[in-house]
């Protein structure tokens, strides 16, 4: 219930009644007036009569008729003074009943004027305890009034938490996104490959995180993983995991299996609130023209050989990071040609659906990726997300989008 009003002069007050209480005060005078005119008029018909009757009737009486003129004569006088008195007295009793009811609604009214914001309150007066329906309604202003400077003060409370937290997580995003390599070409003075990635996060800070580094100057390790959760907790484990992973694999010299092994035993120990990631964390070997990786939990990568289209690889699946202490990854293995191509995705790309509940799925993927096999690892990458986004037209997505994308070009066959 607003109570809100311009504000109006302070000095200017209104002591006459109005509205619906002013026009029954009229009514009541206009009876009154019309029944003392009514009943003089009627008192003075009567004299007429009586003194037409006496003048006829009784002209025996002589002198006695004009006596009785007179008389009543003065009594028209009498009655009409006392008429006037009458109509006065009611005039003065009514305007000050009328007044001591109006008086506090003016005031009412006078005060929700003044009111300039919805944060000043109504309060109750000692003018408003007339112990009727005037007091009710002050009661219920200030009530609305106290409920809505609570509301007021709540809102502003909650608008003010929220641009904190909008803050916080766009500062949050923005260090996410600093922790992950973003400069391509990534290593400009090699010419026996070439990758790009990107993570595009959603509304908020998420659990999706990619690396690339080289273990020696042999060995390249590729990272992509996927954090079983959203927000502040899912990215600091993220952060975590991405770092535990590039340690242990430095530390075991590019040994896949035994870094995932001591990584998942780590953050199984660390992990809080029972979360999980899965990774895809592979090696590549120049001088074996080799592709050593383990995926655990991950979404089946698409492995295009040479000039052959890209296509789901249904590898050996080992179970995901962080939920047992001890996982038997298995390892595989891929022997690399000059013009093979991997592409590692998160489930943010396929689960992007349409405003019919569609799902771009990864047919969707796949026909984005053979569309063109000219195109470079960056503009692959954008061919796929432009293909989503068509796809998904005006729904809005909730789920990060993470890709990785290798091309191998170290031997010919």
């Amino acid at each position: 219930m607003g109570l809100h009003m311009e504000k109006t002069d302070k000095k200017k007050k209104c002591h006459l009644p109005t509205g619906l209480t002013a026009k029954l005060i009229r009514f009541v005078v206009l009876l009154i007036v019309i029944l003392g005119v009514a009943f003089f008029t009627a008192t003075a018909i009567q004299v007429h009569l009586l003194g037409d009757l006496i003048a006829d009737d009784l002209w025996f009486f002589g002198g006695l008729t004009d006596r009785l003129a007179r008389l009543f004569h003065w009594k028209i006088i009498a009655m009409l003074v006392f008429t006037g008195v009458f109509v006065v007295i009611a005039c003065i009793i009514v305007s000050r009943i009328a007044r001591k009811r109006v008086e506090p609604i003016n005031r009412m009214t006078e005060r929700i004027r003044e009111m300039n914001s919805e944060s000043d309150l109504f309060e109750m007066e000692a003018l408003y305890r007339t112990g009727d329906e005037i007091e009710t309604l002050a009661l219920t202003f200030a009530e609305q009034s106290r409920r809505l400077k609570e509301s007021t003060e709540e809102n502003l409370r909650n608008a003010t938490e929220k641009e904190r937290l909008k803050a916080e997580m766009e500062l949050a995003m923005k260090i996410q996104e600093s922790m992950l390599p973003h400069t391509f070409p990534a290593f400009p003075d090699r010419k026996d490959f070439d990758l790009f990635a990107h993570m595009a996060p959603a509304k908020t800070v998420g659990g999706d995180f990619y690396d690339f580094f080289f273990v020696d100057e042999d060995h390249l390790a590729l990272v992509i993983g996927d954090v079983a959760d959203k927000g502040i907790t899912a990215a600091l484990f993220m952060a975590q995991s991405k770092q535990v992973l590039q340690n242990q694999l430095l530390r075991h010299n590019g040994d896949v299996k035994a870094a995932m092994e001591e990584a998942n035993r780590r953050l199984y120990q660390e992990s809080v609130e029972d979360m999980f990631v899965t990774v895809w964390l592979g090696v590549v070997s120049f001088s074996d023209h080799t592709l050593t990786f383990i995926d655990a939990g991950h979404d089946y990568p698409a492995f295009a050989k040479g000039k052959e289209g890209f296509s789901i690889v249904k590898d050996n699946h080992s179970f995901l990071m962080a939920a047992l202490p001890e996982t038997g990854f298995r390892l595989n293995t891929v022997d690399l040609s000059y013009g093979d191509r991997l592409f590692l995705y998160t489930d943010g790309v396929i689960d992007t659906h349409n405003e019919n509940d569609e799902m771009f799925g990864k047919d969707g993927m796949l026909a984005a990726l053979n569309e063109d096999d000219t195109l470079s690892p960056k503009e692959l990458d954008k061919r796929v997300r432009l293909r989503a986004k068509e796809f998904a037209g005006d729904r809005e997505q909730f789920d990060d989008t993470t890709t990785l994308i290798f091309y191998y070009y170290g031997k010919r066959g």
